[in-house]
């Protein structure tokens, strides 16, 4: 079976502050920081008997992209499409940014997982705004 955290993810939207919302009834469930998934799990265990079949039948399936509502794509489509958004993304970096700007980093630790974040910052008609550009999480276990 896959790892808690995993199936979680799956089943639940979280919602901050240690809310989720159960993605199966909507229900809202409460789940302390640091604490593992146990609350969680139980709601699944004891609600949805069958939350196991469905989570190995949605990760297992091999269904084509369109059944998913996607339209197919050429494949030069794609890749003109893919040589355009660098360019596109960065002219609207550059408006955004303007011509005076910093780059700011941040990092923190919880648990075993180490998070960077990288801001651009900058001033916009006078008022101070910034932009996380990178956000990173790596370490754990």
């Amino acid at each position: 079976m896959a790892p808690n955290r995993e199936i979680c993810t799956f089943f639940y939207e979280d919602k901050g502050q240690g809310d989720y919302r159960c993605q199966l009834r909507g229900t809202s469930r409460k789940q302390q920081v640091g604490s593992g998934y146990s609350n969680l799990l139980s709601h699944l265990t004891s609600t949805h008997h069958d939350f196991e079949e469905t989570y190995r039948a949605s990760v297992a399936t091999d269904a084509p992209l369109s059944s998913f509502g996607w339209k197919p794509v050429s494949s030069k489509t794609l890749k003109l499409d893919m040589q355009t958004c660098a360019p596109n993304v960065g002219g609207v970096i550059k408006k955004e940014l303007g011509e005076i700007f910093g780059v700011m980093w941040d990092g923190w630790t919880h648990g075993t997982v180490h998070y960077v974040g990288i801001y651009g910052v900058t001033f916009v008609n006078g008022k101070h705004r910034e932009r996380l550009t990178v956000a990173v999480a790596f370490g754990g276990r």
